[in-house]
């Protein structure tokens, strides 16, 4: 459970760096939107990765697109921009954390 909750953690902190990176503007609001975002997206992942399909590529597949989406309804940009972001946050959590937990 602690392994799992610090996984959380990276991932927001990371997602939110990639966001802050990105859009420059109101760090307090991306930290915030990073947190709702992926509080929808990580405990639905993590389940579907080990109780349905054992595939990370499928899976962070559908996590970017999801994501893209949420990111296109708060960020307030194009779609082709929130779907690069997603990508590119979550590339990187998904490299980040299989070099520390796997």
């Amino acid at each position: 459970m602690v392994a799992y909750f610090i996984a959380f953690l990276i991932t927001v902190i990371v997602e939110f760096f990639v966001f802050w990176l990105v859009i420059r503007e109101y760090p307090l609001k991306l930290l915030f939107y990073s947190i709702i975002i992926n509080l929808l997206t990580f405990p639905l992942a993590n389940y579907a990765f080990q109780e349905l399909i054992n595939s990370l590529f499928f899976i962070e597949v559908l996590v970017v697109v999801v994501e893209s989406i949420l990111v296109l309804l708060l960020f307030r940009v194009s779609y082709s921009k929130a779907l690069v972001i997603s990508a590119v946050a979550n590339a990187a959590t998904t490299l980040l954390g299989y070099m520390l937990f796997w």
